[in-house]
């Protein structure tokens, strides 16, 4: 039979069923017995009251990740593997090391230590009190939730877009900030415009986008005085996003490029299928039906790669990307939020249309959804975002914690945790993405960082594979 705890804890309680008549139960998710009040435990009670041994059925628990919520830290893996035998009346067994360790794929794996970013145009310290000062002056605002304001608080969007602009300048340096500020300024104003109709509501709201086109403004006075250049570009990044673009500039096609560059015609209209899925997961609109109208900042001119082809590789594939498949560029970038995935899109897109050595990279972000009246919509772009990856029409992903499991990807020989990982768990998961034999994971970190995450990355792998060499029999 197939239950649900709860309803074969109903089953024995009304004596419909007796324990004594079962051969086998298998506890699905089995670490739940550890949580109080779970029906897990009502129903180990009732095992432990049979007073003949032998009649008692046999227990086979089931476990999909234990390395998750507080349990993700190894110093507590071995007391939880001991409460789940002693809870469950059973021996714990681990899959075995030696296989994966063996016959496993090993990506060539490196620690690329980034210098902290040190603002050489005083561009980021004028940003950051300008934000700093807008949300100090929320918090001090004192305003009482009511009927009035429709029992919601005026400053939570405004305080949330600020919020996010001052962590994206922190992580990705004011260029990424100044897109994002954009997007969000567009997003405020369709809420405005379109949803918001208590006035108090609307006054908070503008203070935010005042505050987001002043960084915008800021930002492209001061950029359109510097030579648009890639050199001029990264100086307005942090040294982890150059240090990406070097890693992908080492999957350059044996193909050579050349850009052309045109000015920018500002009245042509955008392409409707450069949709942005920001809204799709986002507490700043509901539109997940408009397009994203940001552009990337100060950006006037296009730019065209285009193949140089020599008169001897006439006959040759046309493709590029077919001659070498191993080194043809197949990778994901892990981040920690949409709006960091967002803005590093975007800052990549425009340092590739700037530069013959990286024009190959075609990239995109991914990211989840906790709305489930959008998730459909965002499931739809999703797939097509994937297909497109699967086709090698797109061979670069910026994605959050979404593409860790679950979701089935092509052959990746390129693999990033652009943000330090926040668990074990969440290591492994990205770093198993590397399925080619042409493959190299890394992790970019700060000089900062780099000290903490050997030692802690270095303590928790021994920690953890000491722990499951100890429960590698089966005893029930």
């Amino acid at each position: 039979m197939l239950l649900t705890s709860s309803t074969f804890l109903k089953l024995l309680n009304n004596n419909q069923i007796s324990l004594a008549n079962v051969n086998l139960l298998i506890f699905h998710d089995c670490h739940h017995i550890l949580n109080d009040g779970h029906s897990y435990q009502d129903i180990m009670q009732l095992y432990n009251a049979i007073d003949v041994k032998e009649k008692q059925p046999r227990i086979l628990g089931l476990s999909s990740n234990i390395l998750e919520g507080k349990y993700q830290d190894p110093a507590v893996l071995d007391d939880l593997i001991a409460s789940l035998e002693t809870a469950l009346q059973s021996k714990a067994e681990t899959a075995s090391l030696v296989i994966p360790q063996r016959y496993g794929i090993k990506p060539k794996e490196q620690i690329i230590e980034c210098s902290d970013y040190e603002d050489t145009t005083g561009l980021n310290q004028q940003l950051y009190e300008l934000l700093e000062g807008s949300l100090d002056f929320l918090e001090e605002c004192n305003i009482e939730i009511g009927e009035e304001l429709d029992n919601r608080d005026p400053r939570e969007i405004p305080r949330a877009a600020l919020i996010e602009c001052h962590n994206i300048l922190t992580q990705l340096g004011p260029w990424c900030a100044a897109c994002l500020a954009d997007m969000f300024i567009n997003q405020i104003d369709k809420i405005e415009k379109q949803k918001e109709f208590v006035p108090l509501q609307k006054k908070f709201l503008k203070l935010g986008s005042t505050t987001l086109r002043m960084v915008s403004k800021i930002f492209e006075e001061h950029f359109k005085m510097c030579d648009y250049s890639l050199e001029a570009l990264l100086e307005y990044s942090t040294p982890k996003v150059a240090q990406l673009l070097e890693c992908l500039r080492k999957y350059r096609p044996k193909t050579d490029f050349i850009i052309i560059s045109e000015d920018l015609d500002l009245n042509l209209q955008r392409d409707d299928n450069d949709e942005s899925d920001m809204s799709e997961d986002s507490d700043f609109s509901d539109n997940e039906d408009e397009d994203d109208d940001s552009k990337s900042p100060n950006s006037k001119q296009i730019h065209i790669a285009i193949k140089k082809v020599n008169p001897e590789d006439m006959n040759k594939p046309m493709d590029p990307f077919a001659v070498d498949e191993e080194r043809c560029l197949c990778g994901i970038v892990f981040v920690d939020s949409q709006h960091e995935a967002y803005a590093l899109n975007k800052f990549i897109e425009e340092a590739c249309s700037w530069d013959e050595g990286l024009c190959f990279v075609k990239s995109t972000h991914l990211t989840g959804n906790k709305s489930t009246a959008k998730k459909q919509k965002l499931f739809k772009r999703q797939e097509d975002t994937l297909r497109k990856f699967r086709m090698q029409e797109l061979n670069l992903l910026i994605a959050t914690s979404v593409l860790e499991e679950g979701v089935d990807v092509p052959k990746c020989n390129f693999v990033a945790r652009f943000d330090e990982p926040k668990s074990y768990r969440s290591y492994s998961n990205s770093k198993v993405r590397a399925f080619s034999y042409f493959l190299f994971f890394c992790l970019l970190i700060t000089k900062t960082d780099i000290t903490f995450l050997k030692r802690t990355t270095k303590t928790k792998k021994k920690f953890f594979f000491d722990s499951m060499r100890s429960y590698k029999q089966l005893s029930i």
